[in-house]
């Protein structure tokens, strides 16, 4: 089976990942918050908090000057990031689209999204098991690549 990244570069997408092949963590704030200024797409797979409303891109690692950098990276910092107009979040993580009820909705992981100007967001409203997601994502992809709509994929 084709994983996601493969259908995405079958059909002449670019594919960016934060990991080598060796494992080491690229995916730090700064780099995605890099790339998600101006994305039209952008798919996280990782592990959502809701307790702090972010995402865990990676483990703390040293950043170049030796201090320690956190890598969770919170709803209210991606509110500053400027997506490109009908752009689509994937949150490929447990509970994403779980959140707080008000009268606005449902004040969630996905908001931050939203408010940066995403057209829509992917999310779970439940915990997710990683063979079943991949599946998911995969059929996902295949579906969008032939010209399926966000919703319908």
């Amino acid at each position: 089976a084709v994983g996601v990244e493969g259908i995405l570069n079958e059909a002449g997408l670019l594919v960016r990942d934060f990991f080598k092949a060796d494992g080491n963590p690229r995916a730090t704030k700064a780099n995605v918050m890099k790339c998600l200024s101006g994305a039209k797409w952008a798919h996280f797979a990782c592990h959502g908090d809701i307790d702090t409303d972010s995402l865990v891109l990676a483990l703390p690692a040293d950043t170049i000057e030796g201090t320690k950098e956190m890598t969770n990276l919170s709803m209210t910092e991606v509110q500053g990031v400027e997506l490109a107009r009908g752009s689509t979040i994937v949150l490929s993580a447990c509970n994403t689209g779980r959140g707080e009820i008000n009268g606005e909705g449902v004040v969630g992981l996905s908001r931050g999204f939203l408010l940066a100007g995403a057209a829509s967001t992917v999310v779970s409203l439940w915990s997710v098991d990683d063979g079943s997601t991949a599946a998911l994502m995969q059929s996902m992809y295949c579906h969008l690549v032939d010209g399926f709509s966000v919703a319908q994929a």
